[in-house]
């Protein structure tokens, strides 16, 4: 018995020197606004910064054909702002111009009026993934585009 309390206190102590002398391996760490600096001048993505973490964005932006719409024949643009906007763009004043944007269930989750030539619209509050932007115009015309978030 007197052996076993030996081995086993000598296989304490010998775990407790492994242990001790295992060195401490520092991680480098980057700020976020290093990494913010570091991502910007690039096209078509956005960095948001948070206080955990960075994240950055690519937007996809092309145009959508609807059946059974009529297509406005404005010359409409939208395209990706950083930070994580959209920009819509009309060439002139258009009365009555609405924006909806709507998420992959079809479900209405923005909505705004277009006053002037243009209109932002805020897009870090919605997940990665597609959208559809449907922009209303003078008599029952509209716009439809495919967004997508990754």
């Amino acid at each position: 018995m007197k052996k076993f309390l030996v081995f086993a206190a000598a296989v304490v102590l010998c775990g407790t020197m492994v242990f001790a002398q295992r060195p401490v391996q520092k991680q480098k760490t980057i700020s976020n606004t290093q990494v913010s600096q570091q991502r910007q001048g690039r096209d078509n993505t956005g960095v948001r910064t948070t206080a955990t973490s960075t994240t950055e964005y690519t937007y996809t932006i092309s145009q959508m054909q609807v059946p059974n719409v009529t297509v406005s024949d404005a010359n409409i643009t939208v395209v990706y702002q950083k930070p994580d906007r959209l920009k819509v763009t009309l060439p002139a004043v258009i009365e009555k111009c609405t924006y909806y944007l709507y998420d992959a269930n079809n479900s209405a989750i923005s909505k705004g009026d277009i006053k002037g030539t243009t209109v932002t619209i805020d897009m870090k509050n919605h997940q990665p993934g597609e959208y559809r932007l449907q922009i209303l115009a003078e008599k029952d015309s509209q716009k439809n585009f495919k967004v997508t978030k990754r």
